[in-house]
């Protein structure tokens, strides 16, 4: 059966570099519509997030491309579309997400000399206008054709690319399309352990635990709860689940994910003691 999957996710989350080891690895043509959409704003002599705000009110772009991501369903060979709606207009496709904190995003394209088209100042430049083309771009799709991007429940496998190289997420992604064809059941999110929050301040006797036990496999993924992007544990078996991968320098942890509207309420100081016991706790660089 011929390798076919939908690879979309946040700016500067590796998507053409895992395109490209995936490529290579089963001999993929791959499609992408990034080169075209800053050629496009090139040619007008404007930035891509400028291009992305004249889209809103001018769909004729939007539905040129989305006509030729419909005509890829019926593309004979292997094929790796990297494309922000292929998942939504590509049939039969395994739909990818990669995913990224958006201050390492902005890092990687502030720092990323290839970005002729997505020039800032700072980082801290980045991470906002990152953030608006985001919020414009899902708002664009959102009007067009009811199209939620942002959503992981949309995608059939989610890797975050926050602390792990290309590689990671290209193996995962490898392993979890084999299960997917073989009909096994597949964990759906692998997340760097920095980006879930537990709703509650996580305790000495917890982390005792996490570390004590950090060689031991996990016997079943981590239940969390998503809301508008944020990942949430809300018990304390998982938070130690958690931690145990952490401890044992695993930053894609395996995770169950349901979904709600409304975010489980967390103090500032539960989420401050998460981010200092990850940075403690987990195996330092040699």
């Amino acid at each position: 059966m011929n390798f076919r999957i939908s690879l979309t996710g946040d700016l500067g989350s590796g998507k053409s570099t895992v395109g490209k080891i995936l490529s290579e690895k089963y001999e993929a043509k791959i499609y992408s519509t990034g080169p075209i959409v800053r050629q496009i704003a090139a040619d007008r002599g404007i930035s891509v997030g400028e291009l992305n705000k004249l889209m809103e009110s001018d769909p004729k772009i939007d539905h040129e491309m989305d006509d030729r991501l419909k005509l890829l369903s019926n593309e004979p060979g292997n094929l790796i579309i990297d494309s922000r709606m292929a998942w939504f207009f590509t049939e039969g496709t395994f739909r990818v997400y990669l995913a990224t904190s958006i201050e390492e995003s902005a890092k990687r394209i502030y720092n990323d000399p290839n970005r002729s088209s997505e020039k800032f100042e700072s980082v801290e430049e980045a991470v906002v206008k990152i953030r608006a083309r985001k919020q414009s771009e899902n708002l664009r799709y959102k009007t067009l054709y009811g199209a939620d991007c942002s959503f992981m429940g949309n995608y059939d496998l989610v890797v975050d690319t926050t602390a792990s190289p290309a590689e990671a997420a290209a193996e995962i992604i490898s392993e979890s399309y084999k299960n997917y064809l073989d009909g096994k059941d597949t964990v759906k999110i692998y997340m760097y352990g920095g980006r879930l929050i537990p709703t509650h301040e996580i305790s000495e006797e917890e982390i005792k635990a996490a570390v004590e036990t950090k060689d031991e496999p996990l016997d079943t993924a981590v239940n969390i709860t998503v809301c508008n992007g944020e990942m949430f544990i809300t018990n304390k078996e998982d938070t130690v689940k958690a931690l145990r991968c952490v401890a044992a320098g695993n930053n894609l942890i395996p995770c169950i994910a349901e979904y709600t509207d409304t975010a489980p309420t967390v103090s500032e100081n539960a989420k401050n003691i998460w981010k200092q016991t990850v940075n403690e706790i987990k195996p330092k660089k040699k």
